[in-house]
């Protein structure tokens, strides 16, 4: 499909196979059945991506095009780079245990199971329940979370929780 414009005039609407082009520059694609995304791998990203370009990642293992595609999801790239678009289908629930020793004020890795936004709760400790035997802990009054190297970690200041008292981390409602 080759779409061309006229220099000399301006154009209303020009129409080629039901896509439409407005007087307002407004792409119209006038069908009832569906818009082809382009398809490929991480390293068929566009070499110089510009804000806007959406595109279907595929991630099945060994894939070839004309292969069928079996997993993947779509993306966007912002101002942030290359993001995974999200859909509206439940997420886990990721849950993480550990036992205090009386000693230890901090608990991790945080892990929350999505390789796609893996620190989602970094700089939002809120987005994530934490709880010491049965009891709520309150974020930045009880915990905060801190960085070390890659890795995040709960941390309860300089109080360690009670010994061999169960703590649990819940993340995921953000999602």
């Amino acid at each position: 499909m080759k779409l061309i414009r006229q220099k000399s005039a301006p154009t209303i609407n020009k129409t080629l196979e039901r896509v439409i082009v407005d007087s307002s520059n407004e792409v119209i694609l006038d069908s009832k059945k569906s818009l082809k995304l382009p398809l490929g791998i991480d390293t068929d990203r566009p070499q110089t991506a510009e804000l806007g370009q959406i595109r279907f990642v595929n991630t099945t293992a060994a894939w070839t095009p004309g292969d069928p595609v079996t997993s993947g999801y779509y993306e966007a790239y912002t101002t942030n780079g290359w993001q995974e678009m999200r859909m509206y289908e439940p997420r886990e629930i990721a849950i993480q245990s550990f036992t205090a020793d009386g000693i230890a004020t901090q608990f991790g890795p945080l892990d929350n199971n999505d390789s796609a936004n893996p620190i989602s709760f970094v700089g939002r400790p809120q987005s994530i329940l934490v709880f010491i035997e049965n009891v709520y802990q309150i974020p930045t009054t009880n915990y905060t979370i801190i960085q070390q190297g890659q890795d995040y970690y709960i941390s309860f200041g300089t109080t360690p929780p009670p010994d061999q008292k169960p703590i649990t981390i819940l993340h995921n409602f953000d999602k």
